[in-house]
């Protein structure tokens, strides 16, 4: 199945003019700066946005098509708002059944398996105004998850929220579209979690659809041009503990590192973000150093990115890793393509963290 559109929508000064195809089957994440379009998007393709023309194609389903919109509550969809929408004179058990009763496809997952994965057990009983802003969103994923939807719709759900709960609602996130399997669209500003989160990238500007890739090209440092600051999506294979020095060895796509234990959630996650300015390169390995992660990599290109610094694209095993270095250093190790170096990684800047 694949979701297809071409929207067009005029509000006031704001133009939408948007066409793609996405795979139905992951995760996708919609980014780019305020005032960019990505939840006018999100609305359109929910049927909330009554004025947008054009089509939408959902597998065979037509949701928009020859000026014809099928109705929002006919397409199935579980919808998360920024500021969660719950039913204030409903308790938490009540807003999951009354989203139960709707589900076409109950048979898929119980409610109680809904509750289990979300971990709200000792929420079911409790007053949405008791909840803090992180157990409130938690609470609003269950219910839209609890519907059996085609489709998850999730409008920046975590940027109400504080830091602290923020990181703990992306570990359980990736948990959860693990074990339901439901297709989304994740809708948000903020790149690293879209890199942790997703699998397949739109980027949008003023309105208009920008880049449509897989996450690690469309997030790729240079593909970039908005200042942020640059990393690496590394993926994740497998994990062993090392408890009697508080490290985790992974296997991943350029090669196996060490990673502190305690920075990691306790469901291995698919993938770690690598900051390019926690990178440095040597020309050989060091054997005298606190650098515990020493990857060995093979310059693929040097890109501009300050007066003062380059960003050197690393080739490494089966991935690919950036190293924010000044020039100076570049010009030192005389790097240049096709030149072999070390990456050098402390292992306590390596988290799972967005």
């Amino acid at each position: 199945m694949k979701i297809s559109f071409d929207l067009q929508l005029q509000k006031g000064r704001f133009s939408l003019d948007a066409k793609a195809e996405l795979p139905a089957d992951s995760v996708t994440a919609i980014v780019g700066p305020s005032g960019a379009g990505k939840s006018t998007l999100l609305r359109c393709l929910a049927g909330l946005e009554t004025d947008a023309k054009g089509d939408i194609l959902v597998g065979e389903e037509a949701w928009l098509q020859n000026g014809h919109s099928l109705a929002p509550h006919f397409r199935r969809i579980g919808y998360v708002f920024q500021h969660a929408a719950l039913f204030e004179h409903l308790n938490v058990l009540q807003n999951l059944n009354y989203a139960r009763k709707r589900a076409l496809d109950a048979e898929l997952y119980t409610l109680d398996e809904v509750v289990q994965v979300t971990r709200i057990q000792h929420l079911l009983d409790r007053s949405p105004d008791t909840l803090s802003g992180g157990e409130r969103q938690r609470v609003a994923i269950a219910r839209a998850i609890a519907s059996t939807p085609q489709l998850l719709f999730l409008d920046e759900p975590l940027s109400a929220v504080d830091e602290s709960a923020r990181r703990e609602l992306v570990h359980e996130l990736e948990r959860i579209f693990r074990r339901f399997q439901i297709p989304a669209l994740y809708v948000t500003h903020n790149l690293a979690e879209a890199a942790r989160l997703s699998t397949h990238t739109l980027r949008m500007k003023a309105g208009r659809i920008t880049a449509n890739a897989a996450t690690q090209l469309a997030l790729a440092p240079t593909q970039l041009s908005d200042g942020s600051d640059p990393f690496s999506i590394v993926v994740i294979r497998s994990r062993d503990e090392l408890p009697e020095e508080g490290l985790s060895r992974l296997d991943t796509s350029i090669g196996p590192i060490l990673v502190s234990s305690a920075s990691l959630p306790r469901d291995l996650p698919r993938r770690i973000l690598v900051r390019a300015r926690d990178i440095g390169l040597s020309l050989s390995p060091l054997p005298e150093t606190s650098f515990l992660n020493q990857i060995p990599a093979t310059v693929q290109a040097i890109h501009e990115h300050s007066i003062s610094q380059v960003l050197v694209q690393l080739s490494c095993e089966e991935g690919t890793l950036y190293a924010l270095v000044t020039r100076r250093s570049a010009q030192k190790l005389l790097l240049a393509p096709s030149r072999p170096v070390h990456a050098l990684i402390k292992s306590v800047t390596l988290q799972a963290e967005a």
